[in-house]
């Protein structure tokens, strides 16, 4: 958590965001690490992420949360539970760190339906 603390210093991120950055960048290398290396990652989460995680009550429907490209912002369903809190933080981290630039979905040793499945999976 140091490391991940010195990494965002200049984000000014509070403590949950940096919290659930910390277990995302954990959970994608260990499950991704191979198609975006870690220091890729993090590159793109300081590149890709400019506020810390708002909450919003969304209206009814199935919608738990969402990145904004053009904010470079991440807003989640008040009220998660825990769990699926960090699901749904993860799930839109794949958003954040995938659809900017040079780097939209992923590439490389990924088929196109594979990189697909990962993004919105």
């Amino acid at each position: 958590m140091e490391e991940i603390r010195e990494v965002f210093k200049d984000k000014n991120f509070n403590e949950e965001t940096l919290n659930l950055i910390d277990n995302f960048i954990e959970e994608f290398d260990s499950l991704f690490g191979k198609y975006v290396p870690r220091e890729e990652l993090i590159k793109r989460i300081k590149e890709n992420l400019n506020e810390n995680i708002s909450y919003e009550k969304f209206e009814k429907g199935k919608v738990l949360g969402t990145y904004n490209s053009q904010d470079k912002k991440i807003t989640l369903k008040e009220n998660l539970s825990e769990e699926r809190l960090k699901a749904v933080f993860f799930h839109e981290m794949v958003h954040c760190i995938t659809n900017h630039g040079d780097y939209v979905g992923f590439t490389g040793e990924l088929s196109e339906k594979t990189a697909i499945g990962i993004t919105e999976g």
